[in-house]
């Protein structure tokens, strides 16, 4: 039934001469949510943003939602974390969900992190690399602020006793991240008051080293462990494994 829908609407759009780019969207994302309401919420972002398909193909959508352990807390979070995961001592794989998918925008958080986190009553959610993807896609400043926006708003709504943890965009050699960078972060801050912020620069050389780096936007094991840090001295949040 929803395949036959899918062709009726592909059908019926050219036809439609008064509909408008916007229209056309939208009735395309109500049928793409309609056949996904297993796996994605709405979100206003949805129609803006394009949603990773790799967390459907790849396998991601399908794991997270399968896992039922009651963790103390997760993080949502994109390949940053989703390499993280993988250096020794990073976390306690018992007690956090590193709930990552890699290319997820704010707007994948926003549109899955109720599917994606099954933990009922969470501790605390920890967001990585905020706005990130969405700089390196050339999402305008604007967008991405209000998308955090309503991330923040509906987070803080599903979870209201899990304390929210916000990792700010760390320095890269990608250019265009590197000149928007803190004005997201002094945005986004704004929009989520009781929330808690972390500057990742400390963990980093000014200027950047190749070394601390795994190829352009991905950080290495050092930096990783001291971020971890970080999140435990200003957020009183531990993840588990090593700390130094």
């Amino acid at each position: 039934m929803k395949r036959f829908l899918l062709v009726l609407v592909l059908l019926f759009i050219p036809f439609c001469s008064q509909r408008n780019e916007k229209q056309d969207r939208e009735l395309l994302l109500a049928l793409f949510l309609a056949q996904n309401t297993s796996v994605y919420d709405q979100a206003n972002c949805q129609l803006y943003y394009t949603l990773n398909p790799v967390y459907v193909a790849g396998g991601y959508a399908e794991r997270y939602m399968r896992d039922l352990v009651q963790y103390q807390g997760a993080s949502l979070t994109d390949s940053t974390w989703d390499i993280a995961r993988t250096f020794d001592g990073f976390y306690d794989p018992l007690v956090h969900q590193i709930n990552s998918v890699s290319g997820d925008t704010l707007c994948d958080y926003v549109s899955r992190f109720r599917k994606s986190v099954r933990t009922l009553d969470p501790r605390y959610l920890i967001f990585t690399t905020v706005g990130g993807n969405d700089l390196l896609r050339k999402i305008p400043n604007a967008r991405i602020s209000e998308t955090f926006g309503e991330l923040a708003s509906a987070v803080k709504n599903h979870f209201p006793r899990a304390q929210r943890i916000y990792i700010h965009v760390h320095p890269t050699f990608n250019e265009y991240a590197n000149q928007n960078r803190k004005q997201i972060a002094n945005e986004i801050e704004k929009a989520d008051p009781e929330g808690c912020f972390v500057n990742p620069d400390p963990c980093f050389s000014n200027p950047l080293k190749e070394s601390e780096m795994l190829d352009e936007i991905h950080y290495g094991r050092l930096p990783a462990l001291c971020i971890k840090k970080l999140i435990k001295d200003q957020c009183k949040v531990e993840i588990g494994g090593i700390y130094n």
